[in-house]
């Protein structure tokens, strides 16, 4: 399961990072209260483009950025994301189902971290009430959905819970 998690994490968010803890250790790009600086995109062959910056990767059309990032990347990606928006995870819960954690970080009904910042975001850019959030374990990523509709992925804060068996 971790080679997995870390060939997502190289093809969908920042290529070239070789372990979640690198990631996590700079510190999301998202600051209390402003805007997701996106750095790269993924084309979909059925018209949709998603958008990331390295822990968030979002439907373009929900995210609205002022411009596209200009690095895009393979079209391998599709099917990587959709494998994960698509797959039958365990765990559903709503943005008000989370508690409030140490440094304004999200605790899930699992035990799961998440970050209070990118939280915020969504809660900003999509109706609360109209959002879930799906998810296995903090070795995979947590599927945003939108009136049943995944929507996007974010990567929980390391090591933050138990896998599920």
């Amino acid at each position: 399961m971790n080679e997995r998690r870390t060939i997502f994490l190289m093809l969908v968010f920042v290529v070239g990072l070789a372990s979640r803890g690198e990631m996590f250790q700079r510190g999301s790009n998202v600051a209390t209260g402003g805007t997701v600086t996106w750095t790269q995109m993924a084309k979909f062959a059925d018209g949709r483009t998603f958008v990331t910056d390295g822990s968030l990767s979002i439907d373009a059309a929900i995210a609205k950025p002022a411009t596209l990032p200009t690095a895009v990347l393979p079209s391998s990606t599709e099917n990587l994301l959709k494998r994960y928006m698509t797959a039958a995870l365990p765990d559903e819960f709503a943005l008000t189902d989370l508690r409030a954690g140490a440094n304004g970080a999200y605790i899930a009904p699992t035990g799961v971290t998440l970050s209070g910042n990118y939280l915020a975001y969504l809660a900003r850019t999509m109706p609360p009430p109209r959002v879930r959030l799906r998810m296995k374990s903090d070795l995979d990523p947590v599927v945003i959905v939108l009136n049943g509709t995944a929507v996007g992925l974010l990567m929980p804060m390391r090591g933050s819970g138990t896998p599920h068996p």
